[in-house]
């Protein structure tokens, strides 16, 4: 028998419904959502991304929340015309705070937010994340080093890396598991993610544009040190020649 599968997602309005759809494309629907597992969708905004996941008989049942009553009342109406209410339950809240014991979610999708508040958003709910194995798949737009750091020092295990470009720009998403991690990520990992996740073509093409796109932006910074007064200016222009030198030996 089919187990009941619930989405509950975090993003920002700011990412489109195109982006949010392929971060469910990249790491569940590629892999079946791995035996159809439960997950929770917050901050759904219109409702979109539920809507698709059972049109799609991706999920047998999802649950839409949102901080803002106006954007849930959005996403009602939406379930409403799609005549989808039975299989859609809407809930309004900040972050994980919709989160029940009882939901026994395995996944949480937090996409379009920056780190810092993704790693907030995560950490508030943590011992029940551990509690029911709930995996994360987590898109930050900014600060990736911040949301690293933080899973790491909280015993979470990064279990994949992928990068996707979409309307010109590469995104990181970062697959998560609530399990303690021995693992230890340097500087530029943190940044970037491991090279061992980004190992098909696709993959190193979008890694390695990455840290081109890194490096010359240290570069433009050397130059504005080197047009300016600074006594400290050779020191710091060495050190940060030495952060491009070890960005230069990645891409190797």
């Amino acid at each position: 028998m089919t187990k009941n599968i619930k989405y509950i997602r975090v993003q920002s309005d700011k990412t489109s419904f195109k982006e949010r759809k392929w971060i469910i494309d990249c790491w569940l629907l590629q892999k079946k959502l791995e035996n159809q597992k439960k997950v929770l969708d917050v901050g759904t905004d219109h409702g979109y991304l539920a809507v698709y996941l059972i049109e799609k008989n991706l999920a047998d049942f999802a649950i839409v929340s949102d901080i803002s009553k106006g954007s849930l009342q959005k996403a009602t109406t939406l379930i409403a015309e799609k005549k989808l209410g039975n299989r859609i339950e809407s809930r309004l809240g900040s972050g994980l705070e919709v989160l029940r014991q009882e939901d026994m979610v395995d996944h949480v999708v937090i996409a379009g937010m920056g780190g810092n508040l993704i790693a907030s958003i995560v950490l508030q709910k943590k011992d029940l994340l551990i509690a029911n194995n709930t995996t994360l798949v987590l898109q930050p737009m900014q600060n990736p080093e911040v949301l690293r750091k933080l899973l790491l020092e909280n015993e979470m295990t990064i279990i994949g890396e992928r990068l996707v470009k979409e309307s010109g720009k590469i995104y990181q998403i970062i697959k998560v598991s609530p399990e303690p991690s021995r693992m230890e990520y340097n500087r530029w990992e943190l940044e970037f993610g491991k090279s061992a996740f980004y190992q098909s073509k696709e993959q190193r093409s979008l890694f390695e544009k990455l840290l081109q796109k890194r490096i010359a932006e240290i570069r433009k910074i050397i130059e504005s040190i080197k047009a300016s007064d600074s006594q400290d200016a050779d020191v710091l222009v060495e050190n940060y020649q030495a952060e491009i030198n070890e960005l230069i030996k990645l891409l190797e």
